[in-house]
């Protein structure tokens, strides 16, 4: 991972990340997209994101802090509060 990354570039990580994992065409990905109506993500494929998120990010994220979020916005917002680049 980069040593620091922007707003837009932790964005546009986690749609990859995100468009990996759901199998779904880019153009179906949004960040107000619900992860299991809308982008059929089940608890597996959630436990896989996370844990991608955290490898990527280098950040730790308790299952208290993600396990209620219901769409990429809220997953996004969560990763900017504990994203600190790495000098």
């Amino acid at each position: 991972m980069k040593a620091t990354l922007s707003s837009a570039s932790l964005a546009d990580t986690l749609r990859s990340i995100i468009i990996d994992i759901a199998e779904i065409a880019p153009d179906s990905y949004d960040l107000q997209s619900n992860f299991k109506a809308d982008l059929g993500l089940d608890s597996l494929d959630m436990v896989e994101m996370i844990m991608i998120c955290e490898k990527d990010f280098l950040i730790h994220l308790p299952d208290h802090e993600w396990t209620h979020l219901a769409s990429p916005g809220d997953l996004l917002h969560l990763i900017e509060q504990k994203y600190q680049p790495v000098s």
